[in-house]
């Protein structure tokens, strides 16, 4: 009977159990759902692919970074293809890809891959052919076309796409519109760059007029969007070595962009510079270019403007490019070449060494630009009366070049070679002017003597410095070019060069000679 009653009990608290349980779940509210917010503020796919775009525009305008913005371009294609593959009836899906096939292939372009630039512009034009509504993008997709033509020489196909794609803005928008003259310029601007290209200098500029005329009446002659017209306008007048009127657009592009709080944007960078190269052309060249007497035109070059400009160029670049890119390697090549037109030699070889700095993070220690750039700073102490580091500086550079192992840079390593042997040549002349200056103030030889040889030039190398472009590769960069006597016998030249073979990749070869030279020489 005990167990029974046990048994009795634990099923009475069994039961207690479950009957508050049930009593709980009956007390607490119900769970309400309110289905209808659902999606409300879901991202959808479509929302991403605008999020990018965006940010394809942005990174367009501000850097212009070809790698990033080819990166962006291939997820709004990849996004724009989603979007299509789960919508087959959806009105807008040609219009996704096709914008999307334009932002690849101007990407490619921007990178110089013409072929896959040519490739996606194709595909657009076929996805364009199966829209209902197809002529809204058509003058993008013909225009995208004609760039890719033109990057790859064929300036006849280019010129074609590009007068359909005016043809069609024409047919289909308002010419008085907005929407519409922005259309037609970025277009025209095509058509002049294909006329510059086939050598047809008026054509091109005829084109440019037209298109800042029709800027002008639609926006304003001081309105933003002229700015890249007086760009190319001046670009094209002083590729024509017009400088007075290249002149006058650019100086109106820089003050635009300074009303307008555009001075960290490229086009102003791009302005900046070409004010520069302009400021530093010699002026004879635009008085023999124009057709008539200016008293606008100066008499010589401004070289403080130019590196006034250069500066604020230099400044754009850095921050939107950064401090090694191939725009601000060739700003600091610019400067270099205005501080060696006014003899300013040590602020030339910081410019040069700038250059270095950047050949050497770019490309490694064993390269051309490397060599190059190590060439023009031993030239530069050379002409600063700098013969120790001058010397340093040069057999660091046969030591580069003689590490490419290519015969092509054997007249390169002649030339430094034989500028080395004359440094030698000056180095003892000044040493014997300079013993014989000592033993006169010591009284052992007559006044007169020390006279007729202190009359001698201390340095006779300035005779042999010359300015140009270097023969032996063509680079477009301002160089500089030391020594170069042409008509001088290879043997010779290597008779005059042999002490400095053995030591052309080491600093240690210096003479307690060499030292005095420098250290004692009198200044003239």
């Amino acid at each position: 009977w005990k167990l029974s009653l046990l048994e009795t009990l634990s099923k009475i608290m069994k039961a207690k159990t479950n009957f508050r349980l049930k009593l709980e779940n009956a007390r607490r509210p119900g769970v309400q759902f309110d289905f209808s917010s659902i999606g409300r503020g879901l991202l959808t796919t479509e929302k991403v692919l605008e999020a990018r775009v965006r940010e394809y525009q942005r990174l367009k305008k501000d850097s212009g970074d070809p790698t990033e913005m080819l990166e962006l371009a291939l997820k709004t294609l990849a996004l724009s293809r989603l979007i299509a593959s789960h919508n087959k009836t959806y009105n807008n899906k040609h219009h996704y890809l096709i914008q999307a096939h334009c932002r690849v292939s101007e990407s490619y372009l921007l990178g110089g891959m013409e072929t896959q630039a040519l490739q996606h512009a194709r595909e657009g034009m076929e996805q364009s052919k199966g829209s209902n509504n197809n002529t809204i993008d058509l003058p993008q997709v013909y225009t995208c076309l004609g760039r890719s033509h033109m990057a790859k020489g064929e300036i006849k196909q280019a010129q074609v796409l590009f007068q359909k794609a005016l043809s069609t803005i024409r047919e289909q928008d308002d010419d008085d519109s907005a929407e519409s003259t922005a259309k037609q310029c970025e277009i025209l601007r095509e058509v002049a760059e294909a006329f510059w290209r086939e050598n047809k200098t008026e054509e091109s500029l005829d084109t440019l007029c037209d298109v800042w005329t029709l800027q002008e009446s639609q926006y304003g002659a001081d309105s933003k969007q002229l700015v890249p017209t007086y760009l190319l306008l001046g670009q094209a007048y002083s590729k024509k070595r017009e400088f007075e009127n290249a002149l006058e657009h650019l100086q109106r592009a820089s003050r635009i962009c300074r009303e307008n709080g555009l001075v960290n944007t490229l086009e102003y960078g791009k302005v900046c510079v070409l004010i520069a190269t302009c400021c530093a052309a010699d002026p004879e060249e635009s008085r023999i270019q124009a057709d008539y007497i200016s008293d606008t035109i100066p008499l010589e070059p401004d070289y403080d403007k130019a590196i006034e400009n250069l500066k604020a160029g230099l400044k754009v670049y850095s921050e939107l490019k950064g401090p090694d890119s191939p725009e601000v390697v060739n700003i600091y090549k610019e400067m270099a070449q205005i501080c060696l037109s006014q003899n300013d030699y040590a602020n030339a070889i910081e410019c040069m060494k700038r250059v270095l700095a950047a050949a050497r993070e770019r490309y490694g220690e064993g390269e051309y630009e490397v060599g190059m750039s190590l060439k023009r700073i031993g030239e530069m102490y050379l002409l600063n009366d700098n013969l120790v580091d001058a010397k340093k500086t040069l057999r660091k550079c046969i030591a580069v070049f003689t590490s490419l192992g290519s015969s092509r840079y054997e007249g390169l390593i002649l030339q430094v070679k034989e500028t080395l042997a004359t440094i030698k040549a000056a180095s003892k002349a000044m040493r014997y002017v300079t013993m014989r200056q000592e033993e006169k103030r010591i009284g052992t030889i007559e006044e007169e003597n020390v006279t007729s040889l202190t009359s001698e030039p201390r340095l006779p190398l300035a005779s042999s410095v010359i300015l140009g472009s270097d023969a032996e590769r063509n680079h477009n960069t301002s160089s500089v070019i030391l020594g170069s006597d042409g008509g001088k016998d290879q043997d010779e030249v290597e008779k005059r060069s042999e002490e400095e073979e053995g030591s052309a990749g080491g600093d240690e070869d210096y003479s307690e000679e060499d030292d005095f030279v420098v250290n004692y020489a009198p200044q003239e």
